[in-house]
């Protein structure tokens, strides 16, 4: 393969958009695999890319919504619970008990939660007259000496958990005061936290700008991983491949096409991911178009390599 050669390949959006034309593989067919594993990596690079383009758009909505959910939910539903104190595994409330509070949960949260009604009912009654949840779809109870929650998933399966709190020596939750921004002050033996609005908007910050990149960063080990693994797993299929068409390409040259032959497939799947297609066989078409890329790549290389006059091994 000559330097001039060589040129005629490109940079990597050459590459990604020649890798689609089966005439391509004859241009790298023999190359180095530095410079296939190279290509892998940026195409990694760019999937990941573009998958943390798309994940920022939900996070941004997510920040929104939580921003509101902070700013006006969370301070109307802790001023409607009074101060509970939880001392050497003991919990006291000076309200009326039982204390019943039933709120509504916004539907889209109902979505992501993946709950079966909207509502949930919270319950202090430390004199024993309330001991379970019986009767209620989604809340919580708390107890003398416990927390029980209940959620009723969408399929209507309850799920059921209880929190033995005597090994909580001292915890005091009271509502905050609105004058000095607060939300809600905790104490506990160590000391005494409170969340204001201000920490609350600075702790959103720092969500937005550290989340982007380790979405960036998962995606991108991900799909390296992701795709060395294939390419080993699929190298004997592509032998087989080679094998049965009598083109005796060697094990390493068809490890540069099985390479850029994972474009079409990984492109296919990050879109279906991106507009939320969901398609039950999805892994078949993932592999069959791959397959399909390997043979014609295959035929190409092989009578490429054949009219250049270099012995295939």
């Amino acid at each position: 393969m000559t330097e001039n050669t060589m040129e005629k390949k490109g940079n990597f959006w050459q590459e990604l958009t020649q890798s689609f034309n089966p005439n391509f593989y004859r241009l790298i067919v023999s190359q180095s695999f530095g410079r296939s594993l190279r290509y892998i990596i940026l195409l990694a690079l760019f999937v990941a890319t573009v998958l943390t383009v798309r994940h920022t758009a939900d996070l941004k909505t997510v920040i929104v919504g939580v921003a509101k959910w902070g700013t006006t939910d969370i301070p109307q539903i802790l001023s409607d619970i009074p101060t509970i104190t939880i001392e050497n595994g003991k919990v006291s409330c000076a309200a009326q008990q039982p204390f019943v509070k039933i709120w509504d949960i916004d539907k889209d949260l109902v979505k992501k939660m993946d709950l079966d009604k909207d509502r949930v009912t919270f319950i202090i009654d430390t004199t024993g007259q309330i001991t379970s949840l019986d009767g209620y779809d989604n809340g919580l109870l708390l107890t003398k000496n416990k927390l029980i929650i209940k959620s009723t998933e969408a399929e209507g399966v309850a799920r059921i958990r209880e929190h033995d709190l005597s090994k909580v020596d001292y915890f005091k939750l009271e509502p905050g005061k609105k004058s000095k921004g607060e939300i809600v002050n905790i104490t506990l033996k160590r000391g005494r936290f409170s969340l204001t609005y201000n920490t609350f908007a600075k702790w959103l910050k720092i969500l937005w700008w550290v989340a982007i990149p380790i979405m960036l960063i998962f995606f991108f080990v991900y799909y390296i991983f992701a795709k060395i693994v294939q390419l080993f797993v699929f190298s004997p299929l592509a032998l087989l491949i080679a094998k049965f068409a009598k083109t005796g390409i060697s094990y390493s040259k068809l490890l540069n096409i099985g390479a850029y032959a994972f474009t079409a497939p990984t492109l296919l799947a990050a879109l279906c991911y991106i507009i939320k297609l969901n398609i039950p066989i999805l892994w078949l078409l993932y592999i069959s178009l791959y397959v399909s890329f390997l043979i014609m790549a295959i035929r190409k290389c092989k009578n490429s390599l054949m009219a250049e006059g270099e012995q295939i091994k």
